[in-house]
């Protein structure tokens, strides 16, 4: 151990000086009160006590060398799916996972870094033991802990779990990358059964009336060798068409395909995939898979305009051509279209408007993206920045002008940043989908905002760069849907009313079981000015018989209604605002799905898993042989790593210190209180 002072050692020797001088000054000369010998003593006291003060003020510090222990960390994750209770207990099943993770906390808690989470489509905390989960990503515990170990070989995760993976990104891809082992204990049955599957089908998500809509599948056979199945496709509860199939081997792989001719269908149609339950099978429920494919009848024009040509157009027109369901113009500022009509809507991307464009889209709902050169009729853009300012999205869940999906909620702050120009854009609080995130701190500054202008549409994203958070969604949910979905939203509120339309709904067009059906209203008086003194009513219908009649609510200055448990299949509805003596309807339609990736698994994916732990280093288990992965967690921990680390203490923190200060000056007061000073 040593010692150090803070300020230098000359200031301690002139402190000493002048307590030295300070003591003799009140005990040198005679007094009538004290003798030699006393004043010898208070002023050894006094001194002692100013010495320790300033020794004190010199923030002396103690410095030594400790060794520690390092604790490797543990990342254990319970598998949440709904997939878990097809062979399992829920209340076993929990009780096991709580009976383990006492132990445990008991038996590992002072050698181990244990971090308990869930999983299911992300991670969750893991006391929620609800096995309610859509889907199952197996990759969001992998990466997790890849964030969180060190190069500490010691380190490794466990995973409780069914093996089967249905979202996210590729979790043996993941494991390749940990360099720790990864220990899975599965659950289900075991046995190879006979089975026929539905893997997957991939379809058009639009096609145009009088098109063929194209439908492949994707099946799987196992233990059905020698067999003929039967695959038939459904159109709203009826049979279209059938094929049949002969398979070949134990475990064979078969695609098939139809083409659908959409002759005079319009709208949304629900369609179902099925094979016919084949002899020996126990398990049908992945013996179908439902979709809807939406049949269009028009194309909408729309114009992308840009200053120059930049990646947020391109982001854009591959989420806005998604399905073949709009006509996209790419332009720049010097290839203005030289069209006769106008486009049903537009994006201006950092793009000052001239004359002769304002003509061509004067009352056309437009999505603004605002930069250096942006010029907005009606929106103060000033003062301008020369250095742009990166921001990132925080999502305004009050926001009630139309519902985006709760990933944006969920996880718009994790964004990449964008560029943004104006940092004074003003908007009603109603008006504002998203404001800002600077360098980590949330601000009330809108970033995206939605308004109308005489009864038409228009949003607005103050800043350059969406195309990242294109890239983003992709790699955190290994599709661009979200993203797609989310621009789709933006353009569905702008293409919601027509010119000189007074009530228009939004709404989303598919729906997954159990969750809620969200509509958005908004009505306008004869001068085209928001009111809210309307009243709204919707009817629902199925079959084109009633179901229910609701009421919206007000909400901000627009209309809400919100519809819980229907069930799976198509509806319509018609919306009626009531505004004084005059009435005004709309209509449309949307279709509740079921949501199946849970149940199209009826065994445990042994193979799967086993290949995962193995390249990572570790091995897999059935919940009987627990013990083996406690086995392994010992041989981790058997070698000890200890490091150094500097250990520094002020020595005013030493709580004897003050004591000794007390005790000198109590006992120089009480020895002048007894000789009568005082």
């Amino acid at each position: 151990m040593s010692f150090y002072f803070q300020h230098h050692w000359l200031w301690f020797l002139l402190g000493v000086a002048v307590a030295l001088a300070a003591s003799l000054m009140v005990y040198y000369k005679p007094s009538p009160y004290f003798d030699r010998k006393l004043r010898i003593i208070l002023g050894a006291l006094r001194f002692s006590g100013l010495v320790i003060i300033v020794f004190l003020l010199m923030k002396p510090t103690s410095k030594r060398t400790i060794q520690e222990e390092i604790r490797p960390s543990i990342v254990i994750g319970f598998d949440h799916s709904a997939s878990m209770l097809i062979h399992e207990d829920e209340k076993v099943l929990k009780n096991q996972w709580i009976e383990v993770r006492e132990r445990w906390n008991k038996k590992f808690g002072d050698k181990f870094l244990l971090d308990w989470v869930g999983f299911e489509s992300a991670l969750t905390t893991a006391d929620s033991h609800y096995f309610t989960g859509e889907e199952t990503n197996l990759s969001a515990p992998i990466q997790y802990a890849k964030q969180r170990y060190t190069d500490d070989r010691r380190q490794a995760l466990i995973l409780f779990t069914d093996g089967w993976h249905n979202t996210g990104l590729d979790p043996w891809t993941g494991a390749d990358q940990l360099n720790h082992p990864v220990y899975t204990i599965v659950y289900g049955d075991t046995i190879k059964r006979p089975d026929a599957a539905i893997e997957r089908v991939t379809h058009n998500a639009f096609v145009y009336q009088g098109n063929k809509l194209e439908v492949e599948s994707e099946l799987s056979f196992k233990q059905l060798k020698g067999k003929n199945a039967k695959i038939t496709l459904y159109i709203e509860g009826a049979s279209l068409m059938s094929k049949t199939i002969s398979i070949d081997n134990a475990q064979a792989l078969e695609k098939v395909s139809f083409e659908v001719p959409t002759g005079k269908m319009k709208g949304l149609q629900r369609m179902r995939i099925a094979i016919e339950p084949m002899e020996g099978e126990n398990f049908t429920e992945n013996n179908q898979r439902d979709f809807v494919v939406e049949i269009l009848d028009t194309k909408k024009k729309i114009w992308l305009l840009g200053k120059h040509p930049h990646p947020d157009l391109g982001a854009l027109r591959n989420a806005l051509e998604d399905g073949g369901r709009n006509e996209v113009l790419v332009a720049f500022s010097e290839e203005i279209p030289n069209a006769t009509e106008q486009p049903d809507l537009v994006v201006l991307h950092n793009m000052p408007v001239s004359n002769a464009l304002q003509f061509k889209i004067e009352g056309v709902p437009t999505l603004y993206l605002i930069g250096s050169s942006s010029v907005i009729s009606g929106l103060n853009l000033e003062p301008r920045r020369q250095n742009p300012e990166l921001v990132q999205p925080l999502i305004n869940r009050n926001f009630s002008k139309f519902s985006i999906d709760d990933w944006w909620s969920n996880n718009a702050r994790k964004l990449p940043p964008i560029e943004t120009y104006s940092p004074r854009l003003n908007a009603a609080a109603n008006s504002i989908l998203s404001t800002c995130i600077v360098e980590g701190i949330a601000t009330e500054r809108p970033l995206i905002i939605a308004w109308e202008n005489s009864g038409i549409p228009m949003v607005a994203i103050n800043g350059l760069g969406i195309w990242q958070w294109r890239l983003h969604t992709f790699k955190e949910t290994g599709s661009h849907q979200v993203f797609n979905d989310f621009i789709g939203q933006i353009f569905r509120y702008l293409g919601s009313v027509q010119k000189n339309q007074r009530l228009f709904v939004n709404y989303p067009q598919r729906v997954r079981e159990g969750r809620s059906v969200i509509f958005d209203a908004r009505m306008y008086d004869a001068a085209y000015q928001s009111t809210q003194e309307a009243k709204l009513s919707l009817q629902l219908f199925r079959n084109n018989e009633e179901l229910f009649r609701y009421d919206f609510m007000e909400n901000n200055d627009a209309y809400r209604l919100s519809i819980r448990d229907l069930d799976t299949g198509n509806f319509s509805f018609r919306v009626e605002g009531i505004l004084g003596e005059e009435k005004i309807q709309t209509s449309g339609q949307f279709v509740v799905e079921a949501f199946q990736l849970e149940n199209q698994r009826n065994e445990a994916n042994t193979e799967g898993m086993s290949d995962l732990s193995l390249r990572s280093g570790g091995f897999m288990v059935f919940p009987n042989e627990i013990s083996k992965i406690e086995s392994a967690l010992e041989e981790l921990v058997s070698d000890r790593i200890l490091r150094e680390r500097l250990k520094m203490r002020p020595l005013i923190d030493i709580w004897w210190f003050i004591l000794l200060l007390v005790l000198i000056f109590a006992s120089e007061w009480f020895l002048r209180r007894r000789m009568g000073s005082y």
